[in-house]
């Protein structure tokens, strides 16, 4: 598994798609949220860091991942996110998490 994070398209029948139980609903208006998604999910796979820094998702780069929410450097809400794995792998360092890629931007 790579340092630089890889972004998958998957098949939507692969993963549920979220249902207002996630952070990422229970942090935003969840019907904002829903109107903006695009209903394709992606797995992101990296290694190091809780946040999946670099990875080209939505039109954009992340810088930051909380609460749910990919977000790039002016804090543009790229994707909501859910934690399939984390600190897993023989370094304890390797991630993985599923993300929803927004129809349009949310500041």
């Amino acid at each position: 598994m790579s340092c630089t994070p890889t972004v998958v398209a998957i098949n939507l029948d692969e993963v549920p798609r979220p249902d207002g139980t996630d952070a990422a609903f229970q942090s935003g208006n969840l019907r904002r949220v829903e109107a903006a998604m695009s209903g394709l999910p992606y797995r992101i796979t990296w290694k190091g860091s809780k946040i999946p820094r670099g990875a080209e998702i939505g039109g954009g780069t992340v810088a930051w991942a909380q609460h749910g929410r990919l977000l790039d450097e002016d804090g543009t809400m790229l994707a909501t996110y859910r934690r399939d794995e984390t600190f897993v792998g023989p370094g304890r360092d390797e991630h993985v998490m599923t993300a929803w890629v927004l129809q349009r931007a949310i500041r």
